[in-house]
């Protein structure tokens, strides 16, 4: 429906969904014809809410990017440990050329056609109690660290196993198991 929605702009005819349905822009033949990717996507399903986050890159810093996307926890791969979602994949990114915010918003809009009044929602966003509620739930160490896949870190040369956002296993000092990841890291 994004893609559909941005045909109307100058530059959404360069824009195609990729296997793994995230949105590219192939530049024009004289620019390269290169592909980049402007838009990816994550979903989580519970038992009585769809969650969907979804990124378009508009006027992005480009430069940013890497950075703001690795984690500070130093997270091991380990065959024993593979998740049920999807693995992230790195492609080039740019931005979506000459367009702003608000004509995406417009083109979106009339291709959704929302039957019920939408709320942006921004760090402007003020006294809504559902917003904030979510906002909060969203924020919370339950949300963070307690229904994630298990997985192993290093922390302090100590190698750590955790499932459910609780230390289960340690190599280095048993004292931890346990605890919670949460207070470890507050604590540090």
């Amino acid at each position: 429906m994004i893609i559909k929605a941005l045909k109307g702009h100058s530059n959404g005819n360069g824009l195609f969904l990729s296997p793994r349905h995230d949105i590219f822009y192939k530049t024009e033949p004289e620019q390269g014809g290169e592909s980049f990717k402007v838009s990816g996507s994550a979903y989580k399903l519970s038992r009585d809410r769809a969650y969907h986050h979804g990124t378009l890159l508009l006027s992005t810093d480009l430069s940013k990017i890497s950075v703001l996307l690795k984690s500070n926890l130093n997270i091991l791969k380990d065959e024993n440990f593979k998740f049920g979602g999807v693995s992230s994949f790195p492609s080039p990114v740019t931005n979506i050329p000459n367009l702003s915010y608000e004509t995406f918003l417009e083109l979106v809009l009339k291709e959704f056609n929302p039957t019920e009044p939408l709320i942006e929602i921004s760090e402007l966003t003020h006294n809504n109690e559902t917003i904030e509620k979510y906002k909060q739930d969203l924020e919370s160490w339950n949300w963070t660290f307690s229904k994630s896949p298990p997985f192993k870190m290093m922390f302090n040369n100590n190698e750590l196993i955790i499932e459910s956002g609780i230390i289960k296993e340690s190599s280095n000092d048993p004292k931890l198991i346990n605890k919670s990841l949460n207070d470890l890291l507050l604590n540090y």
